[in-house]
């Protein structure tokens, strides 16, 4: 399983600082997540679905604002974060979404009496702040969940190898080795950077098929990355992010959460093209179907230079 995909939850819910001690001493700022990275397995229209009861519940604690109270509406806020904190720690594979309800404000709103000043909009404006940020996860759970299923055809998703020792993608007959009507060629933009970084290799071969492969894709796909036509009914894509993406040190297991995501997301169930032994093992034992790239379709070997030819001779 790519990493992240479990993580331990520490309950520090009663560990607050000491009066007059800087909080951001002990808990450093939260980064805010621009999207909602779900454990797989989870379906993404259910995760918005207890986002948005979340939401409701967060606007209800507005009753609680208007009741004079300040203690009863310090707890209120409070049982109620730590209610969504125990559902994305069920369904998010982000540390950062679970720190992000733990802002300058919530460590204000812990210590919060009868004689605070100003109690109320303190609590108000982190609320909705809350809210928003919420909001803007379901939103981009939508997105992402219409984007990666929007184009239909077999999925078949592309390992670096596949494009360098292969024939160039508008050159295969994809429907045929798939043995089904229609592809959805789908390269991960790790792969792409894969190829960037191989145009400098130590390998001639290698860098030259990399700076020749790269235009031949930006011509095929369309802009951003969409879908491009191939032939047939064919189309090939580059699964582009429009917010920070999941990138590990390993290639590998990015590459292999994209499969994983597209079947998540709705987009079908992926097929992954590879000739890495390792990485069909470790397809293997994530559940991901692996397709073998018929050897007719290699890159024919490149003729040995005079200087070579003359000193086999």
């Amino acid at each position: 399983m790519p990493a992240g995909s479990d993580i331990l939850i520490s309950d520090d819910r009663d560990i607050v600082p000491e009066r007059g001690e800087d909080h951001r001493s002990v808990y450093p700022p939260p980064m805010r997540p621009t999207r909602l990275r779900l454990r797989y397995g989870n379906p993404p229209d259910r995760m918005i679905e207890v986002i948005n009861d979340l939401v409701a519940e967060c606007d209800r604690l507005t009753s609680w604002m208007q009741r004079g109270n300040v203690e009863l509406a310090r707890e209120k806020y409070l049982e109620w974060v730590e209610t969504v904190e125990s559902q994305l720690a069920l369904a998010s594979a982000d540390p950062e979404a679970l720190q992000a309800l733990r802002t300058d404000r919530y460590w204000h709103i812990r210590t919060l009496t009868s004689g605070s000043p100003r109690p109320y909009p303190l609590i108000n404006a982190e609320r909705d702040e809350q809210a928003a940020t919420l909001r803007a996860w379901a939103a981009e759970l939508q997105e992402r969940r219409q984007r990666l299923a929007d184009t239909s055809g077999q999925i078949l998703v592309l390992d670096t190898n596949v494009l360098l020792e292969f024939l160039p993608p508008d050159q295969v007959p994809w429907s045929e080795i798939a043995g089904c009507d229609s592809v959805r060629l789908v390269i991960p933009l790790r792969v792409v950077e894969e190829l960037d970084m191989k145009k400098y290799s130590n390998s001639p071969r290698l860098a030259d098929r990399a700076r020749a492969l790269l235009p031949r894709l930006e011509s095929l796909i369309g802009a951003a990355g969409q879908p491009g036509p191939l032939r047939s009914a064919d189309t090939i894509e580059v699964l582009v992010e429009p917010y920070l993406r999941f990138r590990p040190v390993d290639a590998d297991e990015e590459i292999l959460s994209v499969c994983l995501e597209l079947q998540q997301y709705g987009g079908g169930t992926p097929r992954l093209l590879t000739a890495d032994t390792a990485m069909r093992l470790r397809a293997a034992g994530l559940g991901i179907d692996v397709l073998s790239m018929p050897e007719a379709y290699r890159r024919p070997a490149p003729k040995p230079s005079k200087q070579v030819a003359d000193a086999a001779s």
